[in-house]
């Protein structure tokens, strides 16, 4: 029971008991990324990139080579139209990406590369290879496991700069109509070491909702290997670059 006198100063039944908390966000492996909004700011102008890479393509050590003179490593990367098969300069024989022109991507999204259509303008050029669409600048990038097993489904995201680069004759089995990219692994410079926090348009809950209802198709075992995957720290083949702080966190709570 709280006594107090109206006609006082100050009463704390009357007047009333200052509260003050600080909200604390643990950041987590980012789940979602949403659409790239430039006109809401810059914490929203960076969105989904316009093409998934494979996870272990990600992890490996001659896929994203260190640049001569810098500390950054990037890949370059070879589509083939109208196959839209996506090669890396050093492992031309296997796919290493798909395009994937969404605004937004999630983990657990099934990748269906037979859905990845030609986006044919009325000059019969196709959109998917012009240059401003691959002069994306920074993005996250969707990463995916592949096999049966996994489903080929996103198990999360990474933070790099994309850019279009000159046709290649001297990459291996170059045709005419090819379209190069480079895709440039970015690290955390304000925390070096630490994971990027991405901004405000990425998340790393589901919408409220539990994943074992967002994606009750996936098996369980499919589900444990996504999760695996998001919450790597290191490369499993001994590369390393960037792996942990190039990955895309976002808070998971604040209150």
């Amino acid at each position: 029971f709280m006594a107090g006198d109206p006609g006082a100063e100050y009463s704390i039944r009357h007047h009333g008991l200052p509260l003050r908390a600080t909200a604390i966000a643990e950041a987590r492996p980012a789940v979602r990324i949403g659409e790239a909004r430039p006109d809401l700011g810059d914490e929203w102008a960076v969105g989904a990139a316009p093409l998934v890479l494979r996870w272990a393509e990600w992890n490996h050590p001659s896929t994203f080579e260190l640049d001569s003179g810098s500390d950054r490593y990037s890949a370059i990367l070879r589509l083939r139209p109208p196959s839209y098969e996506i090669v890396a300069v050093y492992h031309d024989s296997n796919v290493a990406a798909f395009l994937y022109p969404v605004q937004a991507a999630q983990v657990g999204d099934l990748i269906d590369s037979d859905a990845l259509e030609p986006a044919i303008q009325s000059d019969g050029s196709d959109a998917n290879l012009e240059e401003e669409y691959w002069a994306v600048g920074e993005c996250f990038l969707p990463l995916y496991l592949t096999g049966n097993a996994h489903e080929w489904r996103v198990c999360g995201f990474g933070r790099v700069f994309i850019e279009r680069v000159p046709d290649s004759p001297d990459f291996p089995h170059h045709e005419d109509g090819d379209v190069y990219m480079r895709v440039i692994k970015l690290s955390n410079d304000l925390a070096p070491g630490q994971p990027y926090i991405a901004p405000r348009n990425a998340s790393a809950v589901f919408d409220g909702t539990q994943p074992s209802d967002v994606f009750a198709s996936i098996e369980s075992k499919s589900w444990d290997d996504l999760i695996d995957a998001l919450y790597q720290t290191e490369s499993p083949v001994g590369g390393g670059q960037y792996v942990f702080e190039s990955r895309v966190y976002a808070p998971a709570h604040a209150r």
